[in-house]
């Protein structure tokens, strides 16, 4: 049925934002970390 597949739906959008939201924020600050070092390091 119809609501069985949006509650369905729902559930795996709010599984992937829980899960994979923290996943790209980390992997976004590693990146804002690593390009900050090339730059120190280039700077030296």
């Amino acid at each position: 049925t119809t609501s069985f597949c949006l509650t369905l739906a729902s559930e795996q959008e709010k599984a992937v934002t829980e899960k994979w939201i923290p996943e790209l924020k980390k992997a976004v600050l590693n990146a804002q970390k690593c390009l900050d070092d090339c730059k120190r390091v280039r700077g030296l």
